[in-house]
């Protein structure tokens, strides 16, 4: 059985396409617009922190196609193609680092960036551009909401089951999981293979003290996750 931790409306075609595989999903967060208000300021930078952030601004917002716009992945650079927005984004790491490897980012001083990302949001990115010389906003357009009760008694029933693999899209999904696999003592999920989708959060896991196996994919497409779960599975 692999378990997918992915938002049910985005693993329609995961799961089509693992159709030889057991696949259950339960996910780790649920996305909602951000009611609150903030006011958008032009900016020369826009970038997009995810394929949340593109399809919550899009509802509201439509940003000159004429400046420059950076896409943490190929999935969200996808999701901006799909607006006719034409989106620069890292070669391989697809993460805050990778965005700060680009190399239209070296010379940013008085620049104003605007990130636009997802609520609760970390300020690594931001802070580095700014010791960089630039100005940065962040523009929430969604917020994140944690796993529900019933989804986390799910999981724990999981916790008895035998696993193959763990699927993880983002650096948030994989702290919930981790919290609640620490608060509720859920130690034979710590034990299967993961799968992930960039080396930060390869980074992040090896540090919380996990020694199970880990594949890290080419990005966090479907495509991408289809491919590591065919090949290893």
């Amino acid at each position: 059985m692999i378990l997918i931790t992915r938002e049910h409306s985005k693993v329609t075609s995961l799961i089509t396409a693992l159709g030889n595989h057991q696949i259950t999903t339960i996910p780790m967060f649920s996305t909602l617009k951000n009611n609150a208000r903030h006011s958008f300021i032009e900016s020369d930078i826009y970038i997009f922190i995810s394929q949340y952030s593109v399809e919550y601004f899009c509802k509201t917002h439509m940003p000159d196609v004429n400046k420059k716009i950076i896409a943490v992945g190929p999935a969200t650079a996808r999701s901006l193609h799909q607006q006719n927005w034409q989106a620069i984004m890292p070669k391989q790491d697809f993460s805050s680092n990778g965005i700060l490897e680009l190399a239209d980012l070296t010379n940013i001083k008085n620049k104003t960036i605007t990130i636009i990302c997802g609520q609760p949001f970390s300020q690594y990115l931001g802070n580095e551009l700014i010791a960089r010389g630039a100005k940065i906003i962040y523009y929430p357009v969604y917020k994140r909401e944690r796993p529900t009760q019933n989804n986390i008694e799910k999981l724990i029933k999981l916790n008895n089951q035998s696993l193959t693999a763990i699927t993880f899209s983002s650096i948030f999904s994989l702290n919930n999981f981790h919290i609640l696999i620490q608060k509720h003592q859920l130690t034979n999920l710590g034990k299967c293979c993961w799968i992930v989708v960039n080396q930060q959060m390869l980074s992040k896991i090896r540090a919380w003290g996990y020694n199970n196996r880990i594949i890290v994919t080419d990005n966090a497409t479907n495509t991408a996750l289809i491919k590591a779960i065919k090949d290893n599975f």
